[in-house]
Parts: structure tokens; sequence; C-alpha cells
């Protein structure tokens, strides 16, 4: 399978969903006195209730995910340059924390997605 590095917006606009199931891991990365992190979407055809879910991973650990509408748009951008398939790389931030949950925004945009590297699988 395919890994795509997407190119830097610097923006870190883009909102994933379901960062509450994960604060944990959120608070671990957070201890670490960072707040930029590896960023991986993983494509989970076989998922519970959404079957077009896009997994947000930082760190090797799951993170949340695109929200549905983000997700399909996102899919349909990977078919359009052709990888449909490909794993996904960004950056990663987190946002809030102290008195607030801790939440995640990435440096992707979906609409205007530019591939900077991809890493072949050797299969």
């Amino acid at each position: 399978m395919d890994t795509l590095y997407f190119k830097s917006t610097g923006k870190y606009q883009q909102e994933i969903t379901n960062e509450t199931h994960h604060q944990s891991h959120l608070a671990h990365l957070a201890s670490l006195y960072e707040d930029d992190w590896k960023a991986e979407l993983l494509q989970e055809d076989h998922g519970g209730l959404d079957s077009n879910a896009v997994v947000v991973m930082l760190e090797c650990e799951e993170a949340g995910e695109l929200s549905r509408p983000d997700a399909l748009r996102y899919r349909e951008k990977l078919k359009a340059l052709g990888y449909p398939a490909a794993i996904g790389m960004c950056r990663g931030k987190l946002t809030g924390g102290d008195q607030s949950s801790y939440g995640v925004l990435l440096d992707l945009d979906i609409e205007n997605l530019e591939i900077d590297d991809i890493a072949r699988s050797k299969t």
C-alpha cells in the first residue's frame, strides 16, 4: 500500500471528530510538551457504523476521525489522484487542554490536496 505525504498548508484548519473517546492518549501526548505530531489517515472500509470512515492516528494511536462529509471528500480526492487505497500523512496539532478536553487540527486542505512525496510498498 502506498503512503502519501501531503504538502503542508501551515494552517492547521482541518478538524476531526470523536476526540472525546481518546482523551487519555491526547493527554499523554500533551504531557510530552509537544503540540505538533505526525498524523496518519487510515481508510476503514469495514468500520463499525461507517464503512467510509477515515481514522486519524497520532503517533500510532487513534485520536479521532474525519467527519463523514470530510471522509467522503478525502476518499474522492485520493481516487482522483490515482491512489484510492493509500495511507495519508500530514501533521496534527493538539488544541485545548487545561480546563477543556483536547482536540486535534490537521495541517490538511482536502479540497486542494497536494502530494509532497510518495512511499511505495514493496508488494
